[in-house]
């Protein structure tokens, strides 16, 4: 007897129908299994059907050997899995005209989501005079949120993509993804308060109810239901944020979900100081021989509008990276030439007109655009990690790019693990719970000597 027996006997049920002489029960498989010491001529003439149920079993077993590992402490504390945004079935399809706009809104953009890509229905409640809805999807390697607001003082919608990495690797049952969405004011000096304010996430099937704490002392339960939760907060005092989010399951086991609050404290800046051999003023040699690495970029896509926007005129050279090919995220590196005023990305700001600048745009399903220049002379000039982008929320996105010195990229985080950037084409990328910042970007030559050091201690910001 196993602890995931009850696991396999649900897997073995969906082989329906089984032949006559075969049945659903437990200890009837086992002893058509475990089968006596046979001739090798006598196994190779197996009946293919009971064939096919051994390996069937035998797949069944080796995959909850290898999910069970990250998932195992959570189910022993009484909380299930992620099973259904795995499968990209939180929740419950949404309307045919809900479907239909949002395949007009993200499907056919240049870098929108795959077709066929299925909408969910969440969560939804109203709260002081405003209706706030959740809803999310599985796109490759992603799952997705998409978080709307109704009412006065309503502001933009948000969004957010996470890998679906997270989930497979998750020690806990729910995790937050944005918090402190704060919405209009109410009252007047000094009885001024916020109208809401809204924190969301996922959560795992086990999860009952979730409490969520803030800094002015309030503790509320939040929404849960569809592999999610929603906590929106009714007339918040002013500046309050969430400081404290637990999950409960329906045994009463209780968990922290991890939460960035700020400022980050004495959080531990860990790995290796300064570095062992100093490089400056590197190239990415394929950028500047114009060779065809990626793709090239459609003449109607978003970069290609992006780069007649802000440089004025067409790029010298531009490419079209993607180095996870399951997932929607895309990069474009580009060698410009400035010819007008236009205002830049930072850090250039006012281009000098005639100075090549090399460029990386970052774009999802969700949008995206150009988030750094620098004139290409500069960008290695102080070592060989250039420009580097972080995003916001409880999972913030890290891209950058080396100069082709670099052979290896080390993440350093918080909780004394390391983690290994894949560099692809000069280009690295990852996502981090904010809770493991600060972080430190140690890059390497060949040798394995470092070349390169970076601290952030916050996303957004670097300490040089």
């Amino acid at each position: 007897m196993i602890d995931v027996e009850t696991v396999i006997r649900g897997q073995l049920s969906k082989l329906d129908p089984l032949p006559a002489t075969l049945s659903g029960d437990w200890d009837n498989v086992l002893s058509r299994v475990q089968w006596p010491a046979q001739t090798r001529r006598e196994r190779l003439q197996l009946r293919p059907r009971r064939l096919a149920l051994v390996f069937v079993l035998a797949a069944t077993l080796f995959t909850i050997a290898s999910v069970g590992t990250p998932l195992g402490a959570v189910i022993e504390r009484g909380f299930n899995d992620f099973s259904n945004w795995i499968s990209g079935s939180p929740g419950t399809p949404v309307s045919p005209a809900a479907q239909q706009k949002f395949e007009r809104q993200y499907e056919r953009r240049w870098n929108g989501f795959p077709k066929g890509t299925q909408l969910r229905e969440l969560l939804r409640t109203e709260v002081a005079g405003m209706t706030f809805s959740l809803r999310g999807f599985r796109s490759g390697d992603s799952f997705c949120l998409l978080f709307t607001a109704r009412g006065p003082e309503a502001g933009g919608d948000s969004s957010s993509c996470e890998p679906i990495s997270v989930l497979q690797q998750a020690k806990e049952p729910a995790f937050v993804i944005l918090a402190d969405l704060n919405y209009g004011q109410v009252g007047e000096p000094p009885n001024i308060r916020m109208r809401a304010s809204a924190t969301f996430g996922i959560a795992s099937d086990g999860v009952k109810d979730v409490i969520v704490s803030t800094t002015d002392d309030s503790v509320g339960h939040a929404l849960v239901g569809s592999n999610a939760f929603l906590f929106v907060a009714y007339h918040p005092a002013f500046g309050a944020s969430v400081n404290s989010v637990k999950a409960i399951a329906a045994d009463g086991s209780t968990v922290a979900l991890p939460l960035a609050v700020f400022p980050v404290g004495d959080r531990p800046i860990r790995g290796p100081r300064g570095i062992e051999r100093k490089v400056r003023g590197g190239t990415i040699g394929w950028l500047e021989r114009h060779e065809k690495r990626g793709v090239a970029i459609p003449p109607d896509s978003q970069p290609e509008h992006d780069i007649r926007r802000i440089f004025g005129a067409t790029a010298l050279f531009a490419r079209e990276i993607q180095p996870d090919p399951a997932d929607t995220t895309k990069f474009v590196l580009a060698l410009v030439k400035a010819k007008g005023k236009a205002p830049l990305p930072p850090p250039v700001n006012v281009p000098t007109p005639g100075r090549e600048m090399i460029c990386m745009g970052y774009y999802t399903g969700l949008g995206g655009s150009f988030n750094s220049c620098s004139y290409a002379s500069d960008v290695f000039a102080r070592g060989p990690i250039g420009n580097w982008e972080t995003g916001d929320g409880q999972f913030p996105f890290l891209n950058g790019f080396v100069s082709d010195d670099v052979h290896a990229l080390d993440l350093y985080l918080a909780d004394g693990t390391i983690q290994k950037l894949k560099i692809t084409d000069n280009i690295y990328t990852t996502t981090l719970s904010q809770a493991l910042f600060p972080i430190r970007i140690v890059a390497r030559d060949k040798q394995g000597a470092i070349i390169g050091n970076k601290v952030i201690e916050v996303p957004g910001i670097e300490i040089p």
